[in-house]
């Protein structure tokens, strides 16, 4: 095999690996000016963490902590797009259970959520082993992130959600990033794919042409 010829397969490689290295991450909190989260009562601080990352093509690993320094955890609802199933969660870990027959479905106050500010179609996570005072959760999808909302309740009737669910505009139709968006999180939305970053994009145009630039050279000698 002509050495140029390893050169290139080794550099798209490369080139490909840093194409699928797409990671967002970002967080909201009762702490921040103005509050990213609105918390009912004296039930606060609270914040929630999240990292989304491509580990490979049409496949997304969400990652989410939530933190409350009063009381704790009774369940939490994340919300996915309308058509989100159960087979499009898997590997569930971290300290949270969930019924895929029936914990992916419209939630509303009526099924213990007091004061969902709106009707919210998602997944119903409940901590393991009782009220906790941190959630740390993940899991893999093939849908891919967008903007949405979180609603989270303590044992007592205390309650929390991120302020931007109650923005009359809904949620952002921007394209996912870093941080949050208007009061925001990043969530699964109704599948396909995202557009890879430019950085990604212009890191293979540049190792292929770079890589064959090379091999015309050496064919010239």
């Amino acid at each position: 095999m002509k050495a140029w010829f390893v050169v290139v397969i080794l550099g798209l490689g490369l080139a490909v690996s840093v194409c699928w290295a797409v990671d967002y991450s970002g967080s909201l909190s009762s702490s921040d000016v103005p509050p990213g989260v609105w918390v009912s009562g004296d039930w606060q601080p609270i914040s929630i963490e999240w990292t989304v990352s491509e580990t490979a093509p049409g496949t997304w690993n969400y990652q989410y902590a939530l933190t409350c320094g009063k009381r704790s955890f009774s369940h939490w609802l994340l919300e996915t797009s309308g058509t989100f199933e159960k087979n499009n969660l898997w590997n569930l870990t971290g300290n949270c259970s969930f019924d895929p027959e029936r914990d992916i479905q419209k939630w509303d106050e009526r099924q213990g959520n007091p004061d969902l500010p709106d009707r919210l179609y998602g997944i119903k996570l409940t901590p393991l082993g009782g009220s906790v005072s941190t959630i740390n959760v993940a899991f893999d999808s093939d849908r891919p992130p967008i903007w949405g909302d979180f609603y989270v309740k303590d044992g007592t009737g205390y309650y929390a959600w991120n302020t931007g669910f109650t923005d009359p505009d809904t949620d952002p139709l921007a394209p996912p990033r870093d941080g949050a968006l208007d009061y925001h999180l990043l969530v699964p939305d109704t599948g396909g794919t995202t557009d890879i970053p430019e950085p990604g994009a212009i890191a293979l145009l540049s190792v292929a042409l770079g890589v064959l630039g090379l091999a015309r050279r050496r064919k010239r000698r």
